[in-house]
């Protein structure tokens, strides 16, 4: 169920009588939770009507006791259970389920994983109810969820812009839709969101960052490597040696899988499934497949790992992040 079919059945109060929210990705079982939140009930019926309880502090006999109350000065209940994860014996959910009051809505904002679906609890759920698991977006779908959020949001952002806003903020959609929000704020909707406009409003260089290092490095531009290693090593404090070393180890490593990958003849959509990559990188990859042959791509791994081993005193003097990172492109575009 998208979010705009959920929010017309909240609407319409063509709902459940209960909904189940789970998964590894906290933000959308929260969006969820948030429509029912903002939705389900007026100002005037949660006064009598609204029940949040939390699972690290409540139990499912106290969670079923608030769902068999009748509305009060409303035709409708809410009950919203967070962190449900937190409760232990789901034994009273069963029995309520069989009959479940009409008038009250259920919904239970289960966080960190999965609960086993072999549980009594969990088919009645399905059975009386409905179920949906969010999982944590893959790197390469980032991108795409950007620009859709964006376009929501009435404003416009182009391919680049979405797969570097990606890459700065990561996979942390909180973190990217609060950066997101903030932009929002000091723009218009005919104002689009650029890469200049972005990296001038967030404080991160859109030039002197870890993935235009990686861009140099594929590409052998030992002059543009330089400066950017001049530049992080002057700045290690917010770009540390342990993270950059990783990020580049696992550039090498999608390189690796994109060479089974040409030998396989797999198609964009598997090797961008398969890499991790978005379909923006993939067009470079070809270039980068002839700079580091798939030999080279081993060597550049083992260079890391070699360097990740120094950086902790394996076998090795104590060097600060600026030498570390300076050997460590030295030694990978020497290949």
């Amino acid at each position: 169920m998208s979010e705009k079919e959920l929010l017309q059945a909240i609407k319409n109060r063509n709902l459940k009588p209960v909904y189940l929210f789970y998964g590894d990705e906290p933000f959308f079982i929260d969006q969820y939770t948030g429509l029912f939140e903002k939705n389900f009930l007026t100002e005037e019926e949660k006064s009598f009507n609204y029940t949040v309880l939390y699972g690290y502090e409540t139990d499912m006999y106290q969670v079923t006791g608030e769902c068999r109350r009748y509305p009060l000065m409303g035709s409708h209940s809410l009950v919203i259970v967070k962190e449900a994860q937190k409760i232990k014996d789901w034994t009273a959910l069963e029995k309520y389920l069989e009959n479940p009051l009409d008038s009250t809505v259920l919904v239970l904002a289960y966080k960190e994983g999965a609960p086993d679906r072999r549980k009594t609890f969990f088919k009645a759920i399905e059975k009386k109810g409905l179920a949906i698991e969010f999982k944590k977006l893959y790197d390469n779908q980032l991108p795409d969820w950007i620009k859709k959020y964006v376009s929501g949001k009435g404003y416009r952002i182009d391919d680049k812009t979405s797969v570097w806003l990606a890459e700065m903020i990561g996979n942390d959609l909180r973190k990217l839709t609060n950066t997101l929000e903030q932009i929002f704020l000091l723009s218009g909707p005919d104002q689009p969101l650029t890469i200049d406009f972005l990296s001038l409003h967030i404080g991160i260089s859109k030039d002197f960052n870890v993935f235009e290092l990686i861009d140099a490095i594929g590409s052998r531009n030992i002059a543009k490597a330089t400066l950017i290693v001049n530049y992080l090593g002057q700045h290690s404090k917010e770009n540390p040696f342990i993270m950059i070393n990783s990020m580049i180890f696992r550039f090498f490593q999608q390189l690796l899988i994109y060479h089974q990958g040409l030998k396989l003849k797999w198609d964009n959509k598997i090797m961008s499934q398969k890499t991790g990559l978005h379909f923006y990188h993939l067009k470079k990859m070809p270039m980068v497949t002839k700079n580091f042959k798939l030999e080279q791509a081993m060597a550049a791994i083992e260079i890391c790992a070699q360097m990740d081993a120094k950086s902790k005193g394996i076998n090795a003097p104590a060097i600060d992040d600026a030498s570390l990172l300076k050997e460590l492109i030295f030694k990978i575009l020497s290949l």
